[in-house]
């Protein structure tokens, strides 16, 4: 399957690696932002047409990146593996920030672009979506699982939900999205990201501003993370799953 010609997309091929940590990543919705983990080498940032490698910390590999909603500054924020302490990348180093990364939807950037971490293991608190439509940070349990819907780990503004598909039963996730009906009684059937097949997709983070869209998903499977720039209206004519 070839990726989709009608809306602005990125592929970064991280293959080279064998290690465990994926290419993590997360995009703005403004086409071509983001940042992308290449393992074992550096994170790979794009803002306002400019392309910047990022060193590691240390050396080493990090987790869950996150990236500034409203400013397309250069801020990275994610995990330090060794410690779970939480890095952000400010100018022209890593600087250890307050908080510990509790697992994926640990951290966030929120109201006015402040980084904001859960404050523990128990309340595992942050999606990785933040429901900007409704002006308010949503607890990551929300989000997990709609099995009824088929959809998980999802960012849900409301209209429509971008997430991954489930992986029981031996069948490989794929990244998905998921509208309600206009009647508001349930929901259209699931669609499909053009991510080529066999793939095992996890870590979809999804940014919106209007009826634009920036959706980041990592394939286990295929060692690619790739990244979408769609409008509302590509979203709705994407193949069904």
């Amino acid at each position: 399957m070839q990726l989709d010609a009608r809306m602005t997309t990125k592929t970064i091929d991280w293959s080279y690696y064998t290690g465990q940590t994926p290419g993590y990543g997360a995009c703005r919705a403004v086409p071509g932002e983001y940042a992308c983990l290449l393992p074992d080498r550096s994170v790979e940032t794009s803002f306002s047409g400019f392309t910047f490698h990022a060193p590691l910390p240390a050396g080493e590999n990090i987790n869950y990146i996150r990236i500034p909603h409203a400013a397309g500054d250069g801020r990275i924020a994610a995990g330090e593996q060794a410690t779970d302490n939480v890095l952000e990348w400010d100018v022209d180093h890593w600087a250890t920030r307050p908080g510990r990364m509790w697992g994926p939807n640990a951290l966030v950037y929120g109201f006015n672009d402040v980084l904001v971490v859960a404050p523990d293991r128990t309340q595992y608190l942050l999606t990785s979506g933040y429901y900007y439509g409704y002006g308010a940070l949503v607890p990551a349990n929300t989000n997990r699982a709609n099995v009824a819907r088929g959809i998980y780990e999802f960012t849900d503004f409301g209209d429509v939900a971008i997430g991954q598909s489930s992986n029981d039963g031996g069948a490989f996730g794929r990244a998905v999205v998921s509208f309600m009906l206009p009647s508001g009684g349930g929901y259209e059937p699931l669609r499909v990201l053009p991510i080529p097949t066999p793939c095992d997709v996890h870590f979809v983070l999804t940014d919106r501003a209007g009826d634009q869209f920036g959706i980041a998903a990592v394939d286990l499977k295929g060692r690619h993370t790739y990244f979408f720039w769609p409008t509302l209206a590509e979203l709705r004519a994407l193949a069904f799953a």
